[in-house]
């Protein structure tokens, strides 16, 4: 058993590896299961709240969805999962059968979930925004 940064590994037929999501990110978590080339399942359980199921298949998400729940599904599951600040995760190597259904690479599943999120905290166009007037020559005379 090898103990690092919030994660838990555990060697043998039923090789898994669980963590704390606060810890260990998972945009982090899915980057080191892209490069290791890993195959099979991540659970994923917020604290008091869902759960999440990710199938991986050599380092590609192929399949995501919540527990208990008809959406979102896919690539927008990924996408709401990375908004989880906090949780837990076990990634459980495993066989992966059924086709590809998100069809991107890992990489692009969080390079969009990054845009989207910053979107998400662009304020919208309607509302006023203040901006601070370039600096230019200092007033002349004794005010500062």
């Amino acid at each position: 058993m090898l103990t690092r940064a919030g994660i838990v590994t555990r060697s043998g037929n039923g090789a898994h590896t669980r963590g704390d999501l606060a810890q260990v990110g998972l945009s982090s978590l899915l980057i080191l299961i892209e490069m290791e080339r890993k195959t099979g399942l991540l659970q994923l359980r917020a604290p008091n709240g869902p759960s999440a199921q990710v199938l991986v298949r050599d380092g590609k998400v192929v399949h995501a969805r919540l527990d208990d729940a008809d959406e979102p599904v896919d690539a927008e599951c990924v996408y709401y999962l990375l908004t989880w600040g906090a949780g837990e995760f076990e990634f459980v190597v495993c066989l992966v059968e059924g086709s590809d259904r998100v069809n991107v690479s890992t990489t692009h599943l969080l390079m969009e979930g990054a845009r989207l999120m910053d979107e998400s905290r662009e304020p919208p166009a309607h509302q006023s925004v203040a901006k601070i007037p370039p600096l230019g020559d200092p007033p002349s005379g004794d005010a500062l």
